[in-house]
């Protein structure tokens, strides 16, 4: 897609930073959200993780759990360890346990909105899973 003419890196900046959203900066600029984003990149801006390209978020998640280390932090991490899946396709991860009030305190911990996969023909264990 090319850029539409006058539309320099530095107009491109100054609509993220005003905080556009990237859909209306496609219309203006003639750019793909990625051609957006390689621009920012290019000129070392920092990317604010509020404003994003796609979809909206469905499930809450503290995104910041993993970055202080606590107690809780450091049981859910080695639970995840030991039963824990990362799923990169579906941006999920999951916990597997028999003891479904444990997956329940993993995803309070996490405040995640959450679902508790049902036991089913293939599935004879709990599963949390956690979208993003």
């Amino acid at each position: 897609m090319p850029r539409k003419p006058g539309i320099t890196d530095e107009f491109i900046i100054e609509l993220y930073k005003s905080e556009m959203p990237y859909k209306e900066m496609e219309q203006l600029t003639g750019l793909s959200d990625r051609s957006i984003r390689n621009v920012l990149y290019k000129h070392k801006v920092k990317m604010n993780r509020e404003q994003y390209s796609g979809q909206p978020r469905k499930h809450k998640v503290n995104e910041d759990f993993f970055t202080v280390w606590t107690h809780e932090m450091a049981w859910v991490l080695g639970l995840f360890i030991t039963d824990g899946c990362v799923h990169h396709q579906l941006h999920s991860i999951t916990f597997t346990q028999k003891d479904e009030n444990i997956l329940r305190l993993i995803a309070n911990y996490m405040e995640a909105d959450y679902i508790l996969a049902p036991i089913g023909a293939t599935r004879k264990t709990p599963t949390l899973i956690i979208n993003s």
